[in-house]
């Protein structure tokens, strides 16, 4: 099978990235000042630590779009979903979403034999009681993945790749989408491998089907599978 991903080019290009990534951080302080006053009218609401995080997240992850759907409609005038590689069906969905697991156990594997310090995860402080872990979930399984692939895979990957070639593409944009989640592990070097690792495996199946909704599938079966490990681990019980 020939990989779809093999001609395409962006029409956008570093100065739309650039401009991205610049508006990203104010759009983050904004998520934060409009969640805060949310916490602030609905205290009862955001009680848990669960629901303090994620609407921050979700409203930040919605200026993303935002900006990448003003950046396409305005400037360019061209449909959002489908320049960002959003296409369905794709070929091999049912394999690549056994894959998930597998890549999944073979990356807690990798980062065993870097000796990966054990740190706290995110789920630790969120996970006390059936609500938030339901909302937790649903999170890291469906609008985590998504956003994080449109921008990874389907916004930055095809500018790299486009300049200097498919695979220069999916490593660049895995290392940078492993560097922003440096903080998240306590910038432990091995957490990263791990993280950039991972960020090729969802580069490559972009690449292979020429669909984001592919790489966003494969993030998705990923995180569930440790998001379930996490669950058992833990011994959570609700």
């Amino acid at each position: 099978m020939t990989p779809r991903g093999t001609d395409e080019r962006a029409f956008w290009g570093f100065e739309d990235v650039l401009l991205f990534f610049g508006l990203s951080l104010p759009a983050l302080l904004l998520a934060n000042l409009l969640v805060r006053l949310m916490q602030w009218t609905l205290p009862g609401v955001f009680s848990t630590k669960a629901m303090q995080v994620l609407p921050m997240q979700f409203v930040f992850y919605l200026l993303l779009f935002s900006i990448l759907w003003i950046l396409m409609r305005t400037r360019y005038q061209r449909p959002v979903l489908r320049s960002l590689g959003w296409t369905y069906p794709f070929p091999w969905r049912w394999t690549i979403m056994l894959l998930g697991p597998v890549l999944a156990f073979s990356l807690s594997a990798l980062g065993a034999a870097l000796k990966a310090p054990v740190l706290p995860m995110a789920f630790d402080e969120m996970a006390h009681d059936r609500t938030s872990v339901i909302l937790l979930g649903l999170f890291v399984t469906t609008l985590g993945p998504i956003c994080e692939e449109v921008v990874f895979r389907g916004f930055l990957y095809p500018v790299i790749a486009g300049v200097a070639g498919a695979a220069a593409g999916i490593v660049s944009a895995a290392l940078i989408f492993g560097m922003l989640h440096g903080p998240q592990y306590s910038w432990s070097w091995q957490h990263v491998v791990v993280v950039s690792a991972a960020g090729i495996a969802f580069g490559f199946v972009r690449w292979f089907t020429g669909s984001t909704a592919a790489s966003a599938l494969l993030h998705a079966t990923y995180n569930l599978t440790v998001f379930a490990g996490f669950l058992v681990q833990t011994g959570w019980r609700s």
